[in-house]
């Protein structure tokens, strides 16, 4: 356990400001989140943002119209952050559990709990079903880029290899409490050429929603990316990928744009963000799910 009292004057900073849920349709991040990996929209509004590998180990919070509000820096590892979420109550989970290279043993989510008890937490996993690391090409699917909570749990889901992997992204549960673990392999979903970058479930907890990416070269060497929303929804319980499946799609780029943020603002509105490329700035998008999504 790691004690630090910045964590109580970031929850005072959360509720003392006003910030209201106002969210522009797009918006530019701060500099500071050039790689921005993870976010979460607490109950105020109040948007907060992580970067991932190589980066500070920092949460960057902001409005809903990037306005950059605070900064908190902790004295955590950031091997690799991917993702961040809450629970009803406002703790903070953030996922170091980031693995390009399939031979990580260290994963791991801290937890910032309420600001009363000023502490953070650690839940230490393995994954049951990788047994080699790394594994062969073909069954490099237990890099780990998203994560939500959902009734005392949390749930993970696994990024493909795009260039030879085999199309699957696994669905693993943890316990939200501090631990060590092995997590359990719930479910998975075929997503042809596409790989996992985040999930998000709304605030009704009806629907979950999966960002996935596609990268392709036209030509042989212009960048292309194409990113679609997987929305689920009329499932049971936290069998979330038995559901009804839809797609949302964001308009393609010639030159790949990353995304790997995602929250819901409202259960009609989700909020993407990408990182920053050499040329495009990293933004955010405010998306609005369709009629057909509420049928």
């Amino acid at each position: 356990m790691i004690r630090r009292t910045a964590i109580l004057q970031f929850f005072l900073v959360l509720c003392t400001a006003s910030l209201g849920a106002q969210v522009k349709y797009h918006f530019k991040l701060p500099r500071e989140l050039r790689e921005a990996s993870g976010l979460v929209i607490l109950n105020d509004g109040s948007f907060v943002w992580h970067n991932d590998s190589n980066n500070e180990p920092a949460l960057y919070i902001t409005d809903g119209k990037g306005n950059l509000l605070n900064t908190i820096l902790y004295p955590l590892p950031n091997t690799d952050w991917e993702d961040i979420t809450k629970s009803p109550s406002d703790d903070l989970f953030i996922g170091n559990f980031g693995n390009n290279c399939h031979c990580r043993q260290d994963l791991a989510i801290y937890l910032l709990s309420d600001p009363m008890t000023n502490s953070i937490d650690s839940i230490n996993f393995q994954l049951p079903d990788q047994q080699a690391f790394p594994p062969s090409e073909k069954w490099r699917n237990f890099d780990m880029e998203a994560m939500f909570w959902f009734q005392d749990s949390l749930h993970l889901f696994s990024k493909n290899n795009a260039k030879k992997g085999n199309s699957y992204a696994k669905h693993y549960v943890l316990p939200a409490q501090p631990g060590q673990y092995a997590a359990e392999l719930r479910d998975s979903v075929f997503l042809k050429k596409r790989f996992v970058s985040g999930a998000a479930i709304s605030p009704g907890e009806d629907k979950v929603a999966l960002l996935s990416l596609r990268f392709q070269r036209i030509l042989g060497f212009i960048p292309f990316s194409r990113v679609t929303i997987f929305v689920f929804s009329d499932f049971h319980g936290s069998d979330f990928l038995h559901g009804d499946m839809k797609r949302r799609g964001i308009r393609p780029y010639l030159y790949a744009l990353q995304y790997e943020a995602i929250d819901f603002v409202d259960e009609e509105t989700l909020v993407v963000g990408s990182e920053k490329t050499s040329i495009i700035p990293a933004k955010a998008k405010r998306l609005k799910l369709g009629k057909r999504f509420f049928k």
